[in-house]
Formats: structure tokens, sequence, C-alpha cells
């Protein structure tokens, strides 16, 4: 009981410190002393959820590669796997990123109202950040798997801290766009330095983490053609019997 209340506690110090980094720019926009209107707030509140509920796509991957790796029994296998799913799904969300990216100015007033088209802007500076998340949380659920999640917070708690003096700086010249471009910074500078201490510790070159390779390219074209068919044949039955 000692041990797994020991492992749970180092466990959740790294995904608290995870979590942590995309919700202290809306902490430090609150402060008085910025003394920022709240309809900026209300913006970049509005922002951040939708921000947080594309950040659950990774998080559930995360849960699977934990689930997959924590009882695997090649390490260096493991490793591998968890690069190469880093790598592909980060090339999968690119489009879809990009879709999104162009579709945030006209969506989030089309959601929340005409009073929040400044949330579509602060969606945008958001994007880079959930895409590299991805990687970010692959990493996470691999280091954990192999009993290091204390790993993933020496990385990520110190980001945390210079997440909120690059907010504080931003601040006064950018309003509430400053906290999003210090959160969005602070993950892509995140997902980089824990690819680092992932290949360090999996014994794997950080060029052969982070390169994508033809291959990777082949596969997810491959896996979003046969997502194609599968759904274009579900729907041809259909489109029949109502002709």
């Amino acid at each position: 009981m000692k041990e797994m209340i020991g492992h749970s506690f180092k466990f959740g110090l790294g995904m608290w410190s995870m979590k942590l980094n995309y919700r202290v720019g809306l902490i430090v926009l609150g402060l008085s002393a910025f003394a920022i209107p709240p309809g900026e707030i209300g913006n970049y509140s509005r922002a951040l959820v939708v921000a947080m509920m594309l950040w659950r796509i990774p998080s559930m991957l995360g849960t699977i590669v934990f689930s997959r790796n924590v009882n695997a029994k090649d390490s260096r296998v493991m490793a591998s796997q968890a690069a190469l799913i880093a790598r592909v799904t980060t090339i999968a969300g690119i489009p879809f990123a990009g879709a999104l990216w162009i579709a945030a100015p006209w969506l989030m007033p089309a959601v929340f109202g005409p009073g929040f088209a400044l949330s579509g802007e602060i969606l945008r500076i958001f994007i880079p950040g959930i895409l590299m998340f991805f990687m970010a949380r692959v990493f996470d659920a691999d280091l954990s798997a192999r009993g290091r999640p204390l790993s993933v917070m020496s990385v990520m708690a110190p980001l945390a801290a210079l997440n909120i003096v690059l907010a504080v700086v931003l601040i006064p010249h950018l309003g509430a766009k400053g906290p999003a471009w210090a959160t969005s910074g602070c993950y892509v500078l995140g997902t980089i330095a824990l690819g680092v201490v992932f290949a360090r510790i999996t014994g794997m070159r950080v060029i052969d983490v982070f390169l994508p390779r033809i291959s990777d390219f082949v596969l997810v074209y491959t896996r979003l053609r046969r997502f194609a068919e599968r759904s274009l044949g579900r729907a041809r039955p259909e489109g029949r019997k109502r002709g």
C-alpha cells in the first residue's frame, strides 16, 4: 500500500505539472494589478475552454500508450514505438490544426456570440502548443510507464514558472494575447525538452525521436485512406436505400 501511494503521488505530480502550464495564464491575467477588462478575460477563458477540449485528444492517446507500454517487455521496442506514435500523431494533426487555425476567427463568434471575436485570435495562438502537446503527452506516458514521472515534472514545473514570467512581461503589451503566447511557446519548448529527456532515458538519438521519416507520412496516409473508405462504405448503403 505504501508503494502504491508513493507511485500515485509521483504520477499525480507529473500530470499536475503538465496541466498547470495551460491554466496559469488565466490566473495571471485575472490579477488586479493588470486591470484587464472582464470582456477580454472572458475571451481568453473561452479560447482556453476549446483548447482544453482539444488537449483531451493527446490525453486519451497518452492513456493508451501508458497502458500498453507499462506491460511491455522490450524497452527498446517500446521506445521506438512511442517515438513513432509521437511523430505520426503530430503529422496527422497538422491538417486539422491548419483547418482550425483558418476557421477560428469565424468559429468562436458563431459558437459563443459576436462579442467573442478576440477568442478566435487567441485560439489561433494556442494551436501550435496544442499540436506539439500531442508529442509531449506520448513522451510523458512512456516515461511514466517506465516509472520516471518525476522526469516529466523536472521539465514541466520550471516551464510553469517560465510561463508565469513570460505572461507577466507580455500582458502589459499584448493584453489577453500575452499569456496565450507564453503558454503556447512554453508547450513547444516543453515538448522539445521532454523529447530530449525521453531520448536520454531510452538511449535513442534526439534526431531519431523528432525527425519524420517518409514511412511516417505513408503510414498516416494509409490509415486516413482506410478510415475514409470505411466511412464511405457505411454511408453508401444508406444512400442507396434512400434512393
